[in-house]
C-alpha cells in the first residue's frame, strides 16, 4: 500500500481514515474518506474539477481489488463552508457527562446529533444518535433500507 495516499495520516502531515461498507441496495457500498490537515489542504488545493477522480484513482492504485465501478462521488469539505470553516467539535478529557446531559430529553423532544454521542464530530455519531431518539419516540423504530 502506498505510504504517502491522502487517505493515510504520517505523524505531522494530518489525519485521515476510509470507511468502507458493501451491505447497500442492490450489492453496492460506499467508501467514505475523511481527509483534514495538511493532506486536506492539499486535496483542496487541487483542481475541483479533476480531484475526485484523481483521488479514485490513488485509491485504485492501493487497492486494486476493492472495487470496479464507481456509481457516484460527492465531496463536502468542511474548510469550504462560509459559516463552519473547519470546525470539529468533540468532547474534552473527563467531560463523558456532557454526553448523558446532551441527549437526555426534555419533556417530548428527543435531541439528536453526534454531539449527543461517544462519536462528536462524525456522521456515524449523527445516525446513531437520530436512531436512538426515533426509538425513544417509537421503539419499533428501524432504520430504513435493507439488512444485509
Amino acid at each position: 500500500m502506498c505510504t504517502d495516499g491522502p487517505w493515510q495520516a504520517p505523524t505531522g502531515h494530518g489525519s485521515a481514515s476510509s470507511i468502507i461498507t458493501g451491505n447497500e441496495r442492490g450489492g453496492y457500498g460506499n467508501v467514505f474518506f475523511y481527509i483534514n490537515g495538511s493532506n486536506a489542504a492539499a486535496y483542496l488545493q487541487g483542481n475541483r474539477a479533476t480531484r475526485q477522480q484523481e483521488l479514485i484513482e490513488l485509491f485504485r492504485h492501493d487497492m486494486r481489488d476493492l472495487f470496479d465501478e464507481v456509481v457516484m462521488v460527492k465531496e463536502f469539505a468542511w474548510g469550504e463552508q462560509p459559516w463552519i470553516r473547519g470546525s470539529l467539535g468533540d468532547v474534552p478529557v473527563g467531560g463523558a457527562w456532557m454526553i448523558a446531559k446532551c441527549a437526555k430529553p426534555e419533556g417530548r423532544l428527543h435531541p439528536a446529533g453526534d454531539f449527543t454521542t461517544m462519536k462528536s464530530g462524525w456522521v456515524e455519531g449523527a445516525i446513531e444518535s437520530g436512531l436512538r431518539a426515533a426509538r425513544a419516540i417509537d421503539p419499533a423504530a428501524e432504520p430504513e433500507g435493507e439488512r444485509a
